[in-house]
Order: C-alpha cells, then structure tokens, then sequence
C-alpha cells in the first residue's frame, strides 16, 4: 500500500524558505571571507531562487549585502 504524502501549508513553506536564505546568506558571508567567491555567489543565487518560487522576500539586512544587477556578494574592499 502507497504511503500518503504530508502537504506542508504555504505559512509554513514560507518559514522555512525565509530560514534558508538566512542560512544561504550567513554561508555566503563565511566564503567570501575565505576568498571563495564563486560559492558565495552561487548561495546568493540559491537564496534569490527560494525567495522568488516562495514569494518571501529577502530580509533588509542581506538585501544589501549583493548587486541587484548582477547578483554578486559584496565583499568591501574586493568586489565593491
């Protein structure tokens, strides 16, 4: 017999997408630190993907964290 699956409901999708971008963006924080870019900007892009297909928007703080034109994470003193 097939086991039914658990639908979550969208409240809580929602709470979970926003915790992944808080994740994704603190990861992205410790690897540009570690002068690792390409991951850095490749979390960046995951979190803008999570925020869109949830429709939660991303929190003020890490908004300015990246380049609204080409999605790459600041880091002061090299990529801005």
């Amino acid at each position: 017999m097939a086991r039914k699956r658990r639908r979550i409901d969208k409240k809580t999708q929602r709470i979970i997408a926003r915790q992944r971008i808080i994740k994704l963006f603190q990861m992205a924080e410790k690897r540009a630190q570690q002068k690792q870019l390409h991951l850095a900007n490749r979390y960046v892009e995951l979190a803008r993907k999570l925020s869109m297909r949830y429709l939660t928007p991303i929190p003020q703080g890490y908004k300015r964290r990246f380049c609204k034109y080409c999605y790459q994470y600041h880091l002061p003193g090299v990529t801005c």
